[in-house]
């Protein structure tokens, strides 16, 4: 494994996790937020290097990456930029990429914009529609908090969601949820490490995205654009893809595959890592 800070085309710094023991393929992974850092896939990463080379980034102000600044031109198309800039600077032809929750948004746009770049794509739960995901957070908290005992927390949030379509604000309110409930919403089974390194850059880099107009089109019209082989893996408790945008993968995009897997909430990577390893080489690896 190698560590490296790579340039982008404005010098702006990324930080590149490089698993490379010479296969034939190469994958690109995508983590979510915005802005949570490819941080808790690097134990997958391992178990996936034993079968293809495996890239991994914290993207553009998130974590270990160079910091961004308010004055610093950033959206979503800055992000697939970066992605095309480390495909060149990496000197790889062709490389399959694979998104979890808003990690599976930048894939798709991505796959849209350089369809000629990717071999295969794989989504994690993706967020397809951004709105839906964020309310269904708070959806399963209101149930959590109605099973728990807490009715009236759960109708003052109830209340608030219902009239509410600000994504915006929608995000920002839901990191004041308790972390504990949190914790529950997304199925979350702890991992040994936690990063020591300071979390406050996420918050530019989140500011930026969640104000780009481009996330909130809908992402059918890009789903239909899909050319390459894809697999969309869904954990049996998320809530990050509503059933509607599922279907209309599966019924839009040729060569599309889905694998549910049980007992695993937002983050199959860290819920069952083995098994999620089967079934992304399964995928990737098959000529």
């Amino acid at each position: 494994m190698e560590e490296k800070m790579i340039a982008m085309r404005d010098g702006k710094r990324i930080y590149t996790r490089i698993y490379n023991n010479g296969h034939k393929k190469t994958i690109l992974y995508l983590h979510g937020g915005p802005g949570l850092s490819c941080y808790t896939f690097q134990h997958e990463a391992e178990l996936l290097a034993e079968y293809m080379n495996v890239i991994l980034i914290d993207q553009r102000g998130v974590l270990r990456s160079e910091k961004i600044y308010n004055e610093n031109e950033f959206s979503v198309d800055t992000i697939i930029e970066d992605c095309e800039d480390l495909r060149r600077n990496l000197k790889i032809d062709r490389w399959s990429v694979l998104g979890q929750s808003f990690g599976g948004y930048l894939a798709l746009m991505y796959e849209v914009k350089y369809p000629e770049y990717i071999e295969k794509l794989v989504f994690e739960n993706p967020s397809f529609d951004l709105l839906y995901a964020v309310k269904s957070f708070y959806r399963k908290a209101i149930r959590i908090l109605r099973n728990s005992g807490f009715e009236q927390s759960a109708k003052e949030i109830e209340n608030y969601v219902l009239k509410n379509n600000n994504f915006k604000e929608l995000v920002f309110n839901w990191l004041t949820i308790s972390y504990t409930i949190r914790e529950e919403v997304f199925y979350d089974k702890p991992w040994n490490e936690l990063p020591e390194e300071h979390w406050a850059n996420s918050y530019m880099h989140l500011q930026k995205i969640i104000t780009d107009p481009e996330i909130y089109k809908d992402s059918l019209q890009f789903i239909k654009q899909i050319q390459c082989p894809s697999l969309l893996i869904k954990g049996e408790h998320d809530c990050v893809l509503s059933n509607e945008y599922m279907n209309l993968y599966l019924d839009n995009v040729d060569e599309a595959k889905l694998t549910v897997v049980k007992d695993c909430g937002i983050f199959i990577h860290l819920n069952k890592p083995e098994k999620y390893r089967d079934i992304v080489v399964d995928f990737v690896c098959r000529d």
